[in-house]
């Protein structure tokens, strides 16, 4: 049965890359990809040449979808102010983390009275439908997913979805805010639930545990941006795990659970747009106190600690670290499943459940071809850590890795791509999905 879903878990991934590129290259190519002007030569020229004009105006143009407030926000800067006061790099950058633009151009007008700076900008595509079709041997899975990275046109993060097999369903939602109101509070509210059959192996691999659970699980966080760094937010965590132990198939099924948790988290970022990804540092840090709402179950600790600090050696070459580590006494129905995540690819995929986590990897990742619509780069990486299961204690695990990613340029998407790992304890390989920042 788990070479059966890893076989599944690798098909399913290859088919949606496969569907995801094909779609995005026949719609798009021919559109050229992210631009960005570096202009704080051409402002320090002027203010050397005009002595620090005054600003008259700022103009926006080549908006369809996005709102202007949305560029606003970032600009820092109004008419009347000393051209110094206006950071070009830093303006620029921001925008590019909103991953809504493929060209940003800035321009300096002078006039008379002062300069006129002219934000010229192309907009990516923002609503993207990831249709899921895969069928095996033993197994049929349909899914449909909407993503949505500009909704309304104020840089707001929406995705719905749904998935199908015949070892359960799921349903997801989210919505993320990075400003509300254009503001320094920002806001993330994610939800799924589902019917599914679950299986814990060891690090070799071995099946012990099986069982069928209906769960809801919903993610709540509001809080405050410092400086375009520094996000504090107070978190609350709803889950409902209702393990059928009646199941005939049923392995050592664990206690149902249903808890409410409140904590907070720490999000420090300082990044900076180098080509077809970012250099800098990027941390986060979860605490959250869980309390059970059944009188024989204990109140629980959790805390979760990544983070990635990325050197880049030119435009298509990329060195960097990623650091995982998690703790906590949770009820086991609740124990994260790192299998397949960043830190941990040489572990089955969905299939590992830990109490206690650890890893570290270092990653090389070059581009191999740019074309109009994408970046595709390749990646080395050599991961090795331990976890800790109920069942059997720690266990450590090491070894290399490679994968590919595409980055879409005219898409509003995530990059995306697959890896490939081995384990050298245990001589075993693993496929596993790559998206977004989890990887």
């Amino acid at each position: 049965m788990c070479i059966e879903r890893k076989m599944i878990y690798a098909v399913r991934i290859i088919a949606v890359t496969a569907l995801i590129l094909c779609v995005t290259h026949g719609a798009l190519y021919g559109v050229s990809g992210m631009e960005t002007g570096h202009t704080e030569q051409d402002r320090n020229s002027i203010i050397l040449e005009y002595g620090d004009p005054v600003i008259t105006g700022i103009r926006i143009t080549g908006l369809k979808r996005t709102r202007p407030s949305v560029v606003r926000n970032f600009l820092d800067v109004s008419p009347g102010m000393r051209l110094s006061a206006f950071n070009p790099r830093r303006f620029t950058q921001e925008l590019h983390h909103t991953k809504l633009f493929k060209k940003i151009n800035l321009r300096y007008i002078r006039r008379e009275d002062g300069v006129e700076i002219e934000v010229s900008l192309v907009e990516k595509w923002t609503l993207i439908p990831i249709p899921m079709i895969v069928r095996t041997k033993s197994t049929e899975t349909y899914g449909l997913f909407i993503y949505e990275a500009n909704f309304l046109g104020y840089n707001k993060k929406l995705f719905l979805g749904g998935m199908y097999t015949n070892f359960g369903w799921t349903l997801n939602g989210g919505y993320i805010d990075p400003g509300i109101a254009g503001s320094g509070f920002v806001m993330r509210l994610f939800a799924k639930t589902g019917d599914m059959v679950f299986e814990n192996v060891t690090v070799n691999t071995g099946l012990y545990q099986r069982y069928r659970a209906r769960f809801s699980d919903v993610r709540f966080g509001f809080g405050y941006e410092f400086f375009r760094r520094l996000a504090v937010t107070a978190e609350s965590r709803f889950r409902d795990f209702s393990v059928d132990r009646d199941d005939g198939d049923a392995m050592l099924p664990p206690d149902s659970v249903r808890s409410s948790a409140l904590g907070f988290r720490l999000h420090y970022r300082d990044l900076h747009y180098t080509g077809f990804s970012n250099e800098g540092v990027d941390i986060t840090a979860d605490y959250l106190r869980g309390v059970p709402w059944y009188s024989d179950c204990s109140c629980y600790n959790e805390v979760l600690i990544r983070g990635r600090a990325a050197l880049s050696l030119n435009s298509d070459n990329l060195v960097y670290v990623w650091l995982n580590g998690g703790a906590g006494n949770l009820p086991e129905v609740l124990h994260e499943r790192i299998g397949g995540r960043t830190g941990f690819k040489t572990l089955a995929p969905q299939q590992v459940a830990a109490s206690g986590f650890y890893s570290a990897v270092p990653s090389y990742e070059t581009a191999v071809y740019h074309a109009s619509w994408s970046t595709v780069t390749v990646v080395a990486f050599y991961e090795g850590g331990a976890f800790k299961q109920t069942y059997n204690g720690w266990s450590s695990f090491h070894g290399p890795g490679c994968g590919v990613r595409v980055y879409l340029k005219s898409v509003a998407f995530p990059a995306f791509g697959f890896d490939y790992a081995y384990n050298v304890p245990t001589g075993n390989s693993e496929v596993s999905a790559a998206i977004g920042f989890s990887m």
